[in-house]
């Protein structure tokens, strides 16, 4: 028997406040940022934590990479059917007696 690990909604609602507060006190520190550039600073530091928190973010596959992949792949596999098929016949042409 498998068991996924699904969040109870205890633990979903828990991570929706957290990242709840955190946005607000995002929020909260660019309100009070004095100038851009501590504005700045204060996004540039939301990012870093960002990739802190997710480090695997980058690696994840969007619809498109996966759509371009399923080209590729349909492609590969159309070629290797052609390939497939050349052979069959070159095997029967190759096993038929000469002559008939």
């Amino acid at each position: 028997m498998l068991f996924f690990n699904i969040p109870t909604m205890y633990e979903t609602t828990a991570r929706m406040s957290r990242s709840m507060s955190q946005v607000l006190d995002l929020y909260d520190r660019l309100s009070n940022a004095t100038d851009d550039g501590n504005r700045a600073r204060i996004v540039a530091d939301a990012f870093a934590e960002l990739g802190q928190r997710y480090p695997h973010l980058p690696d994840l596959a969007t619809r498109t990479h996966l759509s371009e992949t399923e080209i590729k792949l349909t492609k590969e596999i159309e070629q290797l059917r052609h390939q497939t098929e050349q052979v069959h016949k070159e095997v029967l042409n190759i096993a038929q007696p000469k002559g008939l």
